[in-house]
């Protein structure tokens, strides 16, 4: 696929997301397809991870996305070092920082169309551990643009 048709379908599902209603991303958050969109979302945190804002930050996250069709849900750590972002899906490391969300609210944010102090407030977004690098995570990288 072309970088320009990649940078359209990416601009049209950030769109798609924000004006769906909440049943069909769920649906589409329960189904086969949110394979795809976590592998997706995963990379995109690689190359969208903007090491001049985070200077000699060092810091291990965990995700965890609830909402699969199983009951379980999928997680994953980014770690954040010597200037570069790294996703895996062991987790390994001790997380300085552990976040929570459910499939719908999670793409919701990731595709800005949601903000992450109003999901937390919401109780959707629940954070354990460093709250002040939850704050700086919004700054540490590029968002898709919304048209």
């Amino acid at each position: 696929m072309g970088r320009r048709l990649r940078r359209w379908a990416l601009r049209w599902f950030v769109r798609y997301v924000g004006r769906a209603p909440e049943k069909r991303l769920e649906r589409l958050m329960g189904g086969r397809i949110r394979r795809r969109v976590i592998a997706i979302v995963k990379r995109a945190m690689e190359q969208r991870f903007n090491a001049d804002r985070a200077g000699e930050m060092e810091a291990v996250l965990e995700f965890w996305v609830a909402g699969r069709r199983d009951g379980r849900s999928d997680n994953w750590q980014l770690v954040i070092e010597a200037g570069g972002c790294r996703v895996y899906d062991a987790l390994e490391r001790e997380p300085d920082l552990t976040i929570e969300i459910d499939g719908v609210p999670f793409l919701r944010l990731v595709t800005g169309n949601a903000n992450a102090p109003a999901l937390f407030l919401k109780g959707d977004l629940k954070l354990d551990g460093d709250l002040l690098l939850a704050s700086r995570l919004p700054r540490l990288f590029r968002r898709p643009r919304r048209s």
